[in-house]
């Protein structure tokens, strides 16, 4: 559904919307407390909020298909990619996760405050602030 619109206002839930139409297809409610972070690949939504958790939406259907937990605060960003989704977290740790399974892959503990996570151009590494991991056996070439 790539003519599709996602957005969150600092709520408890999402809105999917067709632009064209000025319609929501979908509220995705499941969070407890406020979304602050997202990402959006044509099939899937993830959301981040202060209630701790990681949603995986199926965006056809509208149906969470995982609550990925595992962090300790609130997520502070995400990167979403060939159904790898790396979250980094106020905590400060980075998760690895399979979004179709909703498996934690691997956890990456640092000793700063994270504030963003950005995959590398090649999928192989993970930026995190000013910390760098090589993830070369999760991402693909």
């Amino acid at each position: 559904m790539a003519d599709m619109q996602c957005h969150t206002l600092f709520l408890h839930c999402l809105q999917v919307w067709n632009p064209e139409r000025e319609e929501c297809i979908h509220t995705l409610a499941g969070h407890t407390n406020r979304v602050y972070s997202l990402q959006f690949d044509g099939a899937h939504v993830v959301s981040g909020s202060l209630d701790t958790s990681i949603r995986v939406w199926d965006v056809e259907t509208g149906s969470c298909r995982h609550a990925l937990m595992g962090h300790q605060s609130l997520t502070s960003g995400m990167e979403l990619r060939n159904n790898i989704l790396v979250s980094g977290n106020a905590d400060s740790t980075v998760k690895v996760w399979d979004i179709i399974t909703g498996q934690c892959l691997q956890t990456l503990s640092g000793m700063c405050l994270l504030r963003a996570v950005l995959l590398g151009s090649h999928t192989r590494t993970v930026h995190v602030v000013i910390v760098l991991w090589y993830m070369h056996s999760y991402f693909a070439s």
